[in-house]
């Protein structure tokens, strides 16, 4: 009970200070005797405290752990000057609380408060790990035992760099500790590590607003409380966060990428399908037998596009985090396994194409369902090879990104399973073109011949016939003519097939019924026995009117200069007035490809006439005129 009291009776020390003199035990008549508040000391350390009431000389300091009496034993050296008292705490002392008394005589004990004597600090870890800069700074919890109360008794220490200094220079306020030990690292002309504040409990130290002094990376750290010294905690500080390093990554990416497709474009350039105009990344992946995407392409450049950004991505995770400068990052051992099955199924991709021929070309233009489908059929085993392609480089590349900055030494392995299914949809995937019968792609596309309609009776429709060179092309093929099937006795298709393959190099299809053919393009789609197909467009370069001038009205010829494309010689015009009455018209002039002069009668109604220019093989183009 009586220790009870007297711990109790140091906390009201502690709460209100120290001026009183002691009551027990009973001291001798004097000048009392008032001392400022004492912080916690360890076993060894120095205390200083300003004092007044005390003799200069011949004092001695006791410490006493509640009895009622001083221990009048191994009393601690003590001196006053300048009404500073100096002693220092007993190296044999053990940690707790301690009323200490100035023995001023044998009969005059003076109690000046209480001090509490910490054990060794000790720090057990820092949390997090690696620290990552915030606006103002690192934040980061030093967890341990033993730390001081008082901020400037704690004494933080980073190895080679020197003792932490708060506020830092930039708050305008920064004193160094009191307590700061001199080291030649301490006086260092380059700027110390600071922080902005520090927050402390008897088991953690907070620090806000950390700032190393020149390096990032792995950093060692100590904590000094008095002259007991914590072992030695290592700690990670980055000079970027996790989101500004794939943020660079990706600069660093799409930089290497710039130079490799400007550097592409003046080898493969640019294509054109359909009138449709594909940059060089479309040509990277494009097939051009079929003008189609290849599958196997775009699983070689997307394994390659995954692989070099999570090594940037590690490169600067080792550099920015880890602090590593002297090495380039490893990878594992099984990636060299990725590439080689990635590269060995394009390349054997092609060598199947060129045995077995092409897949079917599929739709006029490229699109990413050719990545699935052959000749305008998705096939499975492309289905599963695609979504496997995507599922495997989309993981791995999340795998990296999303592992801490700090782990990441070298290029995540994949699992052999991994490998082996990988190795299988490949397989399914050369499996089903060497099985699958090649489709048709057709290269080469030209109107032959064209029969005007004649009247009757009974009227003659218009026929068409035209001429397809490509490869598998299927003499017993059906037949579609803008999206729309076409009945068996609206069209025929001759050609000499190969006696082993029974397919065609070159065919003529003939069109009965050709009259909606005659004028603008249209999609013409061969479809072979086991379903592939290909599309193509034609007429190639197509006739068009794209402007006539307004014309007024009149029974006098007139010249009109007629705008549009693919003009050539041998063409024939007509026109239509607004009263329907058809008469010839006579080309006058030809500018080049794209300019005609036509002399016409305008006619004597006002309304909507209507030109018709034919080509030499029968060809249409049609425009409609105001006439006022």
């Amino acid at each position: 009970m009586k220790q009870k009291m007297a711990v109790l009776a140091m906390a009201v020390f502690a709460s209100i200070g120290y001026t009183i003199a002691a009551d027990t035990p009973p001291a001798s008549p004097g000048t009392p005797v008032a001392c400022a508040q004492m912080s916690e000391a360890t076993p060894g350390q120095t205390v200083i405290v300003k004092c007044s009431g005390l003799p200069t000389q011949g004092i001695q300091v006791y410490f006493e752990t509640g009895s009622e009496k001083p221990t009048k034993g191994s009393p601690a050296s003590a001196n006053v000057q300048d009404g500073v008292l100096k002693f220092q705490v007993p190296d044999t002392l053990a940690a707790g609380w301690y009323s200490v008394y100035v023995l001023v005589s044998e009969n005059d004990s003076r109690l000046i408060g209480p001090l509490q004597v910490l054990g060794a600090v000790k720090v057990s870890a820092i949390y997090p790990l690696t620290n990552y800069p915030g606006n103002q700074g690192f934040r980061f919890q030093i967890i341990g035992n033993n730390f001081a109360q008082q901020k400037n008794n704690d004494v933080i220490e980073v190895l080679d760099q020197g003792f932490v200094q708060f506020p830092c220079p930039e708050d305008n306020s920064m004193t160094p500790k009191p307590s700061l030990p001199t080291t030649s690292a301490s006086t260092d002309t380059n700027q110390p590590p600071c922080a902005k504040d520090v927050e402390v409990t008897p088991t953690m130290i907070e620090v806000i607003g950390f700032h190393p002094k020149r390096f990032y990376g792995s950093l060692k750290i100590r904590v000094r409380v008095g002259n007991g010294v914590s072992d030695v905690v290592a700690v990670t500080f980055s000079s970027a966060t996790p989101q500004r390093i794939a943020v660079e990554a990706a600069v660093i990416f799409f930089a290497l990428a710039f130079v490799f497709i400007r550097l592409a474009r003046k080898g493969i350039g640019t294509c054109t399908i359909a009138g449709e105009k594909f940059g060089t990344i479309a040509t990277l992946f494009l097939d051009r037998q079929t003008k189609s995407y290849s599958l196997s392409k775009f699983q070689v450049l997307a394994w390659t596009a995954v692989t070099v950004y999570s090594y940037i991505y590690l490169f600067l995770c080792r550099t920015l985090v880890q602090g590593d400068f002297s090495t380039l990052p490893g990878v594992a051992q099984n990636i060299p396994q990725l590439f080689f099955v990635s590269a060995g199924t394009t390349v054997a991709a092609a060598a199947v194409t060129a045995s077995y021929g092409s897949k079917g070309a599929g739709p006029v233009k490229p699109s990413a369902a050719d990545f699935v489908s052959t000749g305008g059929l998705v096939a499975g085993d492309r289905f599963q090879f695609f979504i496997w392609t995507l599922v495997g480089c989309l993981g791995y590349l999340s795998l990296v990104v999303q592992k801490d900055p700090f782990q990441l030494t070298e290029l995540p392995g994949l699992p052999d399973n991994f490998l082996y299914l990988m190795g299988v949809s490949s397989a399914g995937y050369l499996g089903g073109k060497l099985v699958r019968k090649p489709g048709p792609v057709i290269k080469v596309i030209s109107v032959a011949k064209v029969t005007q309609r004649l009247p009757g009776p009974p009227p003659v429709a218009a026929s068409m016939t035209i001429n397809l060179k490509g490869e598998s092309l299927d003499p017993k093929a059906s037949l579609k003519v803008d999206d729309e099937t076409l009945r068996g006795d609206l069209f025929l298709i001759s050609g000499q097939p190969d006696a082993q393959s029974q397919f065609c190099t070159e065919i003529d299809v003939s069109l009965k019924g050709a009259d909606k053919y005659l004028e603008g393009t249209h999609i013409l789609t061969l479809v072979n026995g086991d379903g592939q197909a290909a599309s193509v467009s034609f007429p190639v370069d197509p006739l068009s009117i794209d402007s006539v001038p307004d014309l007024s009205t009149g029974t006098a010829p007139a010249d009109v200069v007629v705008m549009g494309k693919n003009f050539a010689d041998g063409m024939t015009a007509s026109w239509t007035d607004a009263a329907r009455a058809e008469s010839a018209a006579a080309i006058s002039k030809r500018q080049g490809t794209t300019q005609l002069t036509v002399r016409l009668t305008p006619g004597a109604q006002s309304g909507t006439g209507k030109l018709t220019i034919t080509s030499a093989i029968g060809l249409k183009a049609s425009k409609e005129v105001t006439v006022r």
